[in-house]
């Protein structure tokens, strides 16, 4: 996670790193409002500008020269990191703020000032002797002292080797080898703990109290409080059980303002809320079974109220008016009527004065953007069978001004191309009553008359929910170009992942292999009862990429007598090989039995039905290896599958045309039992 100082917010992202690839790097926020880093080079060599997407990965921006400046257009929440060019060695990171910004890249570290506040802040500053450093620093607003993390590096961290087998066009090009930082789960980690230092020198003031640092996953700096008289931070224990925020004063006590634990975990990637007012704390929690918000007194620690309730969930703050005493909140399922995944608009009184005030209501999943002086606003929704709707609305209390869009569809001329919105489908899961929600896409030639066989496109991760819940032409491309080859194919999001109650998001608690299996699994039962004439569950096949992939093929190794065929791209396929964060996250801290009993490289001999591997030999996001350990035990056990290796290819390889080519013939020999390639003719000569 990351404070935001002008935004006066944190954001959902993992902690500093030295390494773009490392474990707790930090990663974007969607959502944010535009704005600018200026990055000015005076370290001596040219650097690399990089974006780090939402999911980690790196998309290069710019090069800039030593001497030179880059102007870069960002959005607040955008994270962005820098590196040499030719040593290609992470310089340090940094997240856009609401205000513009200036970054300074000097030997080692980076310098963040904020051009309207003038407020600075140094990110990674070196490391000293014995392995310690003052990796994040901050100054006190009357500049008498500064609040600092102190890190001291992880011994042995993990470093793996990609071997590039084919990095050229010609047969005597080498084998290139390529290193990064990679930590797993239960690897150690560099201990951090906050500082205080007094004037110009830093000289360290003593702390007295606190928490046990040794046992911490991170220790963020989130900001001072105005008066100058303490810093505030926030500790993640590790196993993610325990999340704090705690207070330094100048005189180095130490005390808690908000404490949270679980006995599951705290979603804390996720779903974790902390924004500032003057003297209080707006503060998220699932402690009642559904994510709401809660105000804390700073000074004090103590809570002074509850300001949502219900079952339904807080997604996120989108503005607080601190002088009106409103927080305007994403919330969703607060209509029992409609899919509770469609994001909704209210604003609330934050002391409670005035009853929360729905700003949104159609059926649907809204975007609201409010006028320069936020009179006004427009609200554009829509869902997946329903095109915009946009609407004019007044912001004191939601009256319909004027209709912009209808939503009524041009979906009859795309009908007469054959194309139909996906389905909307929704049927209980395991329980009997819960209600999962899902979508169906089906042929443009299917007439009803004759049973398909059914494809599930499957990611669980237990970050999110991922069936999509807009109006869009393209999002379903690539299961409607499976759909075209004879197929029903279906999305539907399971127990254990986000944005519903927190029972129903436990169920991955050291428990990713379920992944919502059994909830799916009824749910296409159910789509089959409403459809007999259409649906044949004989053959059902499934497929996904990395966690996805893990889904895929624990879905034929634990519910064989349902699953009959799976393709699975570059998959976690052990939860002990893959990345660090998000396995602990879910899978919890020590490493049990649970991990290894879960893996699908120990089930491998329960392999029935027909697997599709495929894996990019340069994948950086989830370890290659993770497939190849599922590889030899598949040949140690004896059993038959299809494995297409990429080389010079990365993470989600399979995604690629000649991948999706491959995993469409796949399930068309596999569930259909047709030679998709037989049209081929190949010719010999002879001599």
């Amino acid at each position: 996670m990351r404070y935001d100082v002008a935004s006066n917010r944190l954001t959902s992202c993992c902690s500093p790193s030295r390494s773009p690839t490392a474990a707790n790097a930090i990663v974007s926020v969607d959502g944010g409002t535009d704005t600018s880093i200026t990055f000015v080079n005076k370290s001596g060599t040219e650097v690399s500008i990089y974006w780090v997407d939402t999911r980690g990965s790196s998309r290069h921006y710019a090069d800039v020269a030593a001497g030179a400046d880059h102007y870069q257009h960002t959005y607040s929440g955008h994270a962005w990191r820098v590196e040499e060019k030719r040593a290609r060695r992470t310089i340090g990171q940094c997240v856009a703020t609401v205000c513009d910004s200036l970054v300074e890249v000097g030997d080692g570290q980076l310098t963040l000032t904020e051009k309207k506040t003038k407020r600075r802040s140094v990110k990674k500053l070196g490391r000293a002797a014995g392995g310690c450093a003052i990796v994040d620093a901050t100054e006190s607003p009357d500049g008498r002292f500064t609040a600092a993390i102190k890190e001291t590096a992880a011994k042995g961290g993990r470093t793996l080797q990609l071997r590039e087998s084919a990095p050229g066009t010609g047969f005597r090009h080498p084998e290139l080898t390529k290193s990064y930082e990679y930590a797993k789960p239960g690897d150690d980690r560099s201990l951090r703990h906050p500082c205080m230092l007094r004037g110009r020198r830093r000289k360290p003031v003593p702390l007295e109290g606190g928490l046990p640092w040794f046992a911490a996953w991170s220790v963020e700096f989130l900001r001072w409080h105005k008066s100058s008289k303490y810093a505030m931070f926030l500790f993640n224990e590790r196993g993610h059980q325990m999340l704090s925020v705690f207070a330094v004063d100048t005189a180095g006590r130490v005390r808690t303002v908000v404490e949270e634990r679980s006995p599951t975990f705290i979603d804390y990637s996720g779903k974790q809320i902390i924004h500032f007012l003057a003297d209080e704390l707006l503060w998220s929690s699932e402690r009642d079974g559904y994510n709401h918000l809660y105000l804390y007194d700073l000074a004090s620690g103590q809570l002074i109220r509850k300001i949502t309730t219900g079952q339904w969930v807080v997604r996120g703050v989108e503005h607080v008016d601190e002088g009106g005493r409103t927080a305007l909140l994403t919330v969703s399922g607060i209509d029992p009527d409609q899919d509770p995944y469609c994001v909704h608009y209210v604003r609330v009184d934050v002391d409670g004065r005035e009853p929360l005030l729905r700003l949104t209501r159609g059926d649907g999943t809204h975007r609201v953007r409010f006028g320069p002086e936020r009179r006004y606003y427009v609200d554009e929704w829509s869902r997946v069978d329903l095109e915009p709707v946009v609407e004019v609305r007044r912001s004191s209390d939601g009256e319909l001004m004027a209709v912009l869009e209808s939503g009524q569809p041009s979906i009859g001329r795309l009908a007469e191309i054959g194309w139909t919105p996906p389905e909307r489908f929704a049927a209980p899961g395991r329980d009997g009553q819960t209600l999962m929600y899902g979508i169906v896409v089906r042929p443009t030639f299917h007439d009803g008359s004759r049973r398909l066989p059914v494809i599930e496109h499957i990611y669980a991760g237990p970050h999110s929910s991922f069936v999509p819940k807009a109006w869009s032409v393209s999002e379903c491309d690539t299961m409607r170009e499976l759909a075209e080859l004879g197929f029903i194919v279906v999305q539907v999001d399971g127990m254990g992942t986000s944005n519903r109650s927190k029972a129903f998001h436990d169920t991955c608690w050291r428990n990713v292999a379920d992944a919502g299996l059994p909830d799916r699994i009824c749910w296409m039962k159910a789509l089959a009862q409403r459809y007999p004439s259409q649906v044949d569950l004989d053959r059902v096949g499934i497929y996904g990429g990395s966690a996805g992939g893990q889904s895929a093929m624990g879905a034929l190794l634990f519910h064989p007598e349902f699953y009959k065929a799976a393709a699975a791209d570059c998959g976690c396929h052990d939860n002990r090989s893959d990345k660090q964060w998000w396995n602990e996250a879910w899978m919890g801290f020590p490493i049990g039995p649970h991990y290894e009993a879960q893996s699908n490289a120990t089930n491998a001999s329960r392999l029935q039905g027909r697997l599709l591997l495929t894996v990019g030999e340069l994948d950086t996001n989830v370890d290659p290896a993770s497939t190849m350990q599922v590889v030899k035990a598949l040949i140690a056990n004896d059993k038959d599958f299809e494995l297409v290796v990429f080389p010079s290819k990365g993470h989600g390889a399979g995604e690629s045309s000649y991948g999706r080519r491959r995993r469409m013939d796949f399930f068309v020999r596999s569930l259909i039992g047709v030679e998709p390639r037989a049209h081929r003719v190949v010719t010999t000569t002879t001599e």
